[in-house]
């Protein structure tokens, strides 16, 4: 596109656009592993970069339009060094807004940039603040705050019909789900398939998250179908069996029997890792109670918040614990962005589930770039992945836009991640000019 530029004036070239995509590709970045299949990445224009691969990469374009295709100013980067990123230097960013103030740890404005190349923000500045889910309860009942994407279900269910807001809901990726760890007491695939069978999960969405999210039998929500819809809702209702919304008789007595006929069963209690938290405290204690039903015991280890998510990168923290409850989504519009989790190579993977077959199911379908294969391939590796309970998924988790009344624009959907939504919020009626 001609006619981009920076927040400082300066135009934005094709060689920003490929040092940025190569800053990327470093394997000690993030967004390293999204390269992997890269063979070179060229200026071969003006405005042009060609990129070619190893092997076909279905996923590679969706991960562009995340975090592995944000474009930087070089030079500021570069002038600002290790401290890129941190308050006191400019954005180095080319969007509908620019950074204006950054008050560490309290807050960050926005302030729109006239020169931005698309549609022109309706509002003028932006201001974000950090604040605990009380907090911000707090702030957007009394006026503080306009307006919120809701991170927890927890949030969403306290402000629900709170006078003067509005309350928008979209797809999303996320689900919660109960993730076995390397200590063992979920190692066998059976005890995990009859805790799966056994959980209840219409009562934890009824009693954890006042009904806001939705009981699910997948590891990743329907806002990742961005193709193949008909083909992964179909099935998503075949996974129903494994993972019953409220289990009857004959769940229970099949859960039982998978215990009987485990070679594993654990010798102790089945140590469940959790936070404080609501939602996360009736999900742990619904564990215990399946257990219970198919005659595990388990026990409840609860940590600080803070400490809880050092579990997702840390064995060591997982060392004490069995299972944890966790959440998780994807920032790709396709759910094969999540079942490379399953992978034997995958640090994800800590139950250790080891399939060949998967495996390949698996790296064929990152290969397909035809849309109607790649779901078929996702599905049957996504139903692979289910057999082997790898992960127990538990509910659904909208995406929640909490809006003062009189706002309106951005996207209720789960891509305000990526998207620059508050380019489009704007008010109706007399506000509309307003910061």
């Amino acid at each position: 596109r001609k006619g981009v530029t920076f927040h400082d004036g300066s135009p934005m070239t094709a060689d920003d656009v490929l040092w940025s995509l190569k800053r990327h590709a470093d394997p000690d970045m993030e967004q390293g592993d999204e390269f992997e299949n890269v063979a070179k990445m060229a200026t071969t224009g003006p405005h042009e970069i060609t990129v070619s691969f190893k092997q076909p990469d279905a996923l590679f374009t969706k991960a562009l339009a995340g975090d592995a295709g944000l474009v930087y100013h070089r030079e500021q980067v570069v002038e600002a060094g290790k401290d890129f990123g941190t308050p006191g230097h400019p954005d180095a960013c080319s969007g509908p807004y620019r950074l204006a103030r950054w008050k560490s740890g309290d807050s960050l404005t926005l302030e729109r940039y006239d020169g931005y190349w698309g549609r022109k923000p309706l509002t003028r500045r932006v201001q974000f603040r950090w604040a605990s889910d009380s907090a911000l309860v707090n702030a957007l009942t009394t006026g503080a705050a306009d307006g919120v994407y809701a991170e927890t279900p927890n949030t969403a269910a306290a402000l629900y019909g709170k006078k003067g807001l509005t309350q928008h809901y979209g797809p999303s990726t996320s689900v919660l789900t109960l993730i076995p760890t390397e200590r063992g007491g979920l190692a066998d695939p059976k005890v995990r398939r009859a805790l799966s069978l056994s959980l209840d999960r219409k009562g934890i969405a009824r009693s954890g998250y006042g009904g806001m999210v939705e009981p699910w039998a997948a590891n990743v929500g329907s806002g990742a179908w961005g193709y193949g819809r008909k083909t992964f809702a179909a099935a998503q209702r075949k996974l129903d069996a494994l993972a019953p919304a409220s289990p009857d008789a004959d769940d229970l007595a099949r859960a039982r029997r998978l215990v009987k006929e485990a070679a594993g069963k654990p010798d102790g209690p089945v140590v469940i890792g959790t936070d404080a938290s609501q939602g996360r405290t009736v999900v742990a204690n619904a564990v215990r109670a399946a257990l219970q039903r198919i005659g595990i015991t388990g026990r409840i280890k609860t940590v600080p918040t803070s400490q809880f998510e050092e579990f997702y990168s840390s064995k060591e923290a997982r060392a004490d614990i069995d299972v944890l409850v966790g959440d998780w989504y994807i920032s790709k519009s396709d759910p094969l962005g999540f079942y490379d989790n399953g992978l034997s190579t995958s640090s994800n993977n800590w139950v250790g589930f080891r399939d060949k077959s998967y495996d390949r199911a698996v790296h064929k379908a990152l290969r397909t770039l035809d849309d109607a294969e790649r779901a078929r391939l996702t599905a049957g590796a996504q139903r692979e992945f289910a057999d082997a309970a790898v992960w127990i998924p538990v509910a659904q988790v909208p995406s929640v836009l909490v809006l003062r009344k009189g706002l309106t624009g951005p996207p209720a959907s789960m891509a305000y991640l990526y998207y620059p939504w508050a380019a489009d919020l704007g008010a109706t009626g007399a506000r509309g000019g307003k910061d």
